[in-house]
């Protein structure tokens, strides 16, 4: 119904906030990603939107970038994943680490989000792995993602990306250690050696 708002910010709460649009106030509930990137009070912004119907109430879903709102229409696709649910993955999943989480498996950063348990966290993995292309968001290849499924090289990813790195960089890095180190601080220095 509504492809995105563009007005100035009037009101942030806890999970909703309210844009000015020509003279009307909209309510509009956003992720903590989207939050984060919010300007000033009083400043403009755009935000494409998302408009659910329920029994009880209408919602107007705010998203910063288009990514993040085509995450947030493909979790409430899947069954068991209410808006509620899809804005908490959102909000500890970024739209760039998306789809390599999906492409990884990775369980545990999906029950990250509140409410979020290991059968839905199972279900969406399973419901999304054909939807969410990785190697067109990245240039990364599948079998690059692949190389990637335990904890110690995702936090080894993480790791790097704190070093000022980006997802993919640190990704084709970690991946192109293999299983020749086996411990956290052994990828992230072979992977370092690797990007240097």
């Amino acid at each position: 119904m509504y492809g995105y708002l563009k007005g100035t910010l009037e009101q942030v709460k806890d999970q909703s906030i309210i844009i000015e649009v020509a003279g009307v106030g909209y309510r509009v509930t956003v992720s903590a990603h989207t939050r984060e990137k919010l300007p000033h009070m009083h400043q403009g912004l755009k935000l494409f939107t998302t408009f659910k119907v329920k029994e009880d109430a209408m919602e107007l879903y705010g998203f910063f970038d288009e990514d993040e709102q085509a995450i947030f229409e493909m979790l409430l696709a899947v069954s068991g994943v209410g808006p509620k649910a899809a804005l908490n993955i959102l909000s500890v999943i970024t739209p760039q680490k998306f789809p390599f989480i999906i492409a990884t498996g990775d369980v545990k950063s999906i029950t990250q989000a509140a409410g979020v348990g290991t059968k839905l966290a199972q279900r969406i993995l399973l419901e999304l792995k054909d939807k969410v292309k990785v190697a067109d968001l990245t240039g990364l290849s599948m079998e690059d993602v692949q190389r990637v499924p335990d904890n110690e090289a995702s936090e080894a990813v993480t790791a790097l990306i704190s070093l000022g790195y980006t997802y993919p960089e640190a990704m084709k890095a970690v991946s192109a250690v293999g299983d020749s180190a086996k411990t956290i601080e052994d990828i992230i220095k072979m992977a370092l050696k690797k990007m240097m």
